[in-house]
């Protein structure tokens, strides 16, 4: 403006630019961010966009993101944050059951020379999801179990557990199958898994139990643990034979040793207690020993025998075979074994009739007169054998006049041809085969020789033959005739020399005038050669005194079934000493030894027996003086 008057002006336009200066730092939105997401969202998804405002210009205002120092390594890998946009996206897996809240610490930085920064808070909650199964935990678990085990017996311990929460978290479990086992809860998912039933290892030697445990959540989740539960063995099965009985063929004329016949029974059981032996029990077959027959070989139960079966010995016979475990205790079965003896033709025909001596025999004479088919004989033969090994041909070898008789093959009956005529030879002789129908077949033969009769004989012939029929009278029965008849004379005549002996001894016992004394002397003399004193007898009541002479007879006798030390003398006889004058039955000799009496009796007064002891057996004479000393001794 100017000082003229009028003032005149002039104006101006200044411009002023005011240049900014990094003042202000950055303001967040929100002081603090609160942010919930499943804990199952995938790499990448985006948790929230932070936005911060600088009121500064320029670079200024230009703001960067980063995570505070403050924030933990944990968040920094599972959270990634974009400087440029402040986004927050998740980078690796996020776990509820790790960590349920996440805070992350972010500041905004200007560009400005002196850069100023704001600082937010973003917290960060999972919401739970039911992404873990339960998870099972076995305790004491015991693999083995008898298979006696009583129900209620436990096997193992079992714990489940499920990190998620709620309803995902809750948990329920139970044994797959159907099997004899079960769980049992003690605590809150606490289980016990324990016997449910009979365990039987023949049928089931092994168990896999699953335990299959699941949550309520959705979906719901399931996991399963499987136990190997082994059942031991004990001896509660007995060995079984494959048969209830068995039946076994054998031929005769076996090797001796060689086994015929296996038998077999098989025991459930495990280990030492199916571990089989055999034996033989008895037999059910009357008078034969079956261990001297067979015998088993205990381990494999092979069946040998001991000796070559002889089929007309013993056709058949049983035997119990038991089979024993080697547990404890030891079981035990038993079966019948039927042995039947096979035939063999290992026997030749026995010609029984005729009797055959040097191979060779004589039949009967044939009448003259005798018609075409007239009966010479039969020959009658036998086999050991059985069945078609003893049934038997008779055949004609040869013979003087092969037409004159005719032989039937299995009769072997011998009859005549055609009728006999004054040429034919008087004595005829037949070769005869008798075979067996046996493979191969084994045979015999035999000489017959018969005789024709001439008419003039043959009303006597007849007349004996009325007696004597062949077929109830044979050469047999006429050796036993015989026989009996030499038996019988042979008795009755040791029965007679019997009663003879016996009449003679007694005769010796009661007789008195015998000749045979003193060594068979019969003079008195011989036995007494010197005087002996007069001795006195004492006779008890009347206490009379008798002389005796110097000489007495006495005789004494001892029979020979007698002991050997016993022997009878007889009372001497004298006219006079009365019998009346005896009063007892006793004679006392005059002695201050012990008595010794003698029994008399009337009847028997002149012969009367004293009963002394003695060695030898015979009968003497003795003089009165030596009488009255042997009874003073005695």
């Amino acid at each position: 403006m100017d000082a003229g008057n009028p003032e005149r002006s002039g104006t101006a336009e200044i411009i002023v630019t005011v240049l900014d200066a990094n003042d202000n730092a950055p303001v967040f939105e929100h002081e603090k961010y609160e942010v919930s997401l499943f804990e199952n969202v995938s790499k990448g998804f985006l948790v929230i966009q932070l936005k911060a405002n600088d009121a500064d210009e320029g670079t200024n205002a230009e703001v960067q993101y980063f995570f505070n120092t403050h924030t933990s390594q944990r968040v920094r890998q599972l959270f990634r944050l974009n400087a440029e946009s402040g986004e927050i996206e998740v980078q690796s897996v996020l776990d509820f059951e790790d960590s349920i809240v996440y805070e992350i610490e972010v500041q905004a930085t200007d560009k400005g020379t002196l850069a100023l920064a704001g600082h937010t808070q973003v917290r960060v909650t999972l919401i739970d999801v039911n992404d873990n199964a339960p998870e099972l935990k076995v305790t004491s678990v015991s693999n083995a179990i008898p298979e006696n085990a009583t129900l209620g017996t436990t096997i193992a311990l079992i714990s489940v557990t499920d990190r998620d929460t709620g309803d995902n978290g809750r948990t329920d479990c139970q044994v797959l199958m159907n099997i004899p086992f079960k769980l049992h809860e003690s605590l809150k998912n606490q289980y016990k898994l324990i016997t449910s039933g009979i365990l039987d290892r023949e049928m089931v030697p092994l168990y896999n139990v699953t335990i299959v445990a699941w949550d309520v959540g959705t979906p719901r989740l399931y996991t399963n643990k499987t136990i190997v539960v082994s059942v031991t063995d004990i001896n509660d099965n007995a060995p079984r034979f494959t048969q209830s009985s068995y039946a076994v063929y054998v031929k005769e004329n076996n090797a001796r040793g060689s086994s015929f016949f296996t038998v077999t029974a098989l025991d459930p059981d495990f280990g030492e207690n199916s571990r089989v032996s055999y034996s033989l029990l008895g037999n059910q077959y009357e008078d034969v020993s079956v261990p001297n027959y067979i015998d088993i070989n205990s381990n494999d139960g092979n069946i040998y025998a001991l000796r070559s079966f002889d089929y007309e010995e013993i056709k058949s016979f049983q035997v119990r075979v038991q089979a024993t475990d080697n547990g404890i205790p030891k079981l035990s079965s038993s079966t019948t074994l039927t042995v039947t003896i096979l035939d063999e033709n290992d026997n030749a025909p026995v010609i029984i009739f005729p009797l055959v001596r040097n191979g060779s025999a004589t039949l009967r004479k044939v009448p003259q007169s005798a018609f075409p088919g007239y009966l010479i004989a039969k020959v009658v033969a036998s086999d050991a054998d059985s069945g078609q090994n003893a049934r038997l041909s008779f055949q004609l070898l040869g013979a003087t006049d092969t037409g004159l008789v005719s032989l039937g093959f299995h009769s072997g009956e011998i009859k005549l041809a055609r009728a006999l005529t004054d040429k034919d030879l008087t004595t005829q002789r037949l070769n005869v085969l008798v075979k067996d129908n046996g493979e191969p077949n084994l045979s015999n033969r035999v000489s017959l020789y018969f005789s024709i009769m001439s008419s003039a004989n043959e009303t006597f012939v007849e007349s004996r033959d009325l007696l004597k029929k062949t077929e109830y009278f044979s050469d047999f029965n006429l050796y036993l005739i015989i026989i009996l008849g030499t038996i019988s004379l042979i008795f009755f005549v040791t029965i007679i020399v019997l009663f003879v002996v016996k009449l003679r001894q007694g005769t010796n016992v009661r007789g008195y005038n015998s000749g045979f004394c003193c060594a068979r002397s019969n003079s008195l003399d011989t036995c007494n050669q010197r005087q002996i004193p007069g001795e006195y007898l004492n006779y008890l009541g009347d206490n009379q005194t008798i002389s005796v002479r110097d000489r007495q007879h006495y005789r004494m006798y001892l029979s020979a079934s007698s002991p050997g030390t016993d022997f009878f003398f007889m009372k001497p006889f004298d006219a006079t000493l009365p019998c009346s004058a005896v009063k007892d039955d006793t004679i006392n000799s005059s002695t201050e030894q012990p008595k010794e009496t003698i029994a008399l009796n009337d009847k028997y007064c002149k012969r009367e027996q004293l009963n002394i002891r003695g060695q030898d057996c015979f009968k003497c004479e003795f003089s009165s003086q030596y009488l009255l000393r042997f009874l003073r001794i005695r």
